[in-house]
C-alpha cells in the first residue's frame, strides 16, 4: 500500500522566491552530486554539482538559488546532443566564474576552484 502525505498543517507561502531578473552573485557552496538511479532522463552514475549562488546587493540580498550541473559522460548511452549541451552549460558556468577559455579543456578543468567567486557581469545564470 503506498503511503499518504499528509499536508494538513502545512504552512503555504513561507518561502519567498527572488523575483526573476538580473543580479551580482557569488557562488557560496558546490556539492558533488550522482544520479543514483535511472528513473529519471539520465543515466545511473551520471556526475554533477549542485550550486549555491548568493544575492550580493540590493533588495534579495543574502538570498539563496541553486543550479544542478549534470555532466552525462561521452559514453554513457545518453543523447550525443543533449550531452554536449549538458556540459556546454557547465562551461558557460565557468566562464562566467572567470575561468579563461585556455583552462576549460575537454577532459578537464585547471584550477577547479570556483567557491567564493564573484560571477561575471553578463554571466545570466540567474
Amino acid at each position: 500500500m503506498a503511503e499518504v502525505l499528509n499536508l494538513a498543517g502545512a504552512k503555504p507561502g513561507q518561502f519567498d522566491l527572488i523575483p526573476s531578473d538580473w543580479y551580482d552573485v557569488h557562488v557560496e557552496n558546490i556539492d558533488d552530486i550522482m544520479i543514483e538511479n535511472d528513473d529519471g532522463k539520465l543515466p545511473e552514475g551520471t556526475p554533477g554539482y549542485n550550486v549555491r549562488f548568493v544575492v550580493d546587493g540590493g533588495k534579495q540580498e543574502g538570498k539563496s538559488a541553486f543550479n544542478r550541473f549534470y555532466l552525462p559522460l561521452p559514453d554513457s548511452g545518453y543523447d550525443e546532443g543533449k550531452t554536449a549541451t549538458a556540459q556546454g552549460r557547465f562551461v558557460d558556468f565557468l566562464l562566467a566564474c572567470g575561468y579563461a577559455e585556455k583552462d576549460v579543456g575537454y577532459n578537464s578543468v585547471r584550477n577547479f576552484k570556483p567557491v567564493g567567486q564573484d560571477l561575471q557581469e553578463g554571466g545570466g545564470i540567474l
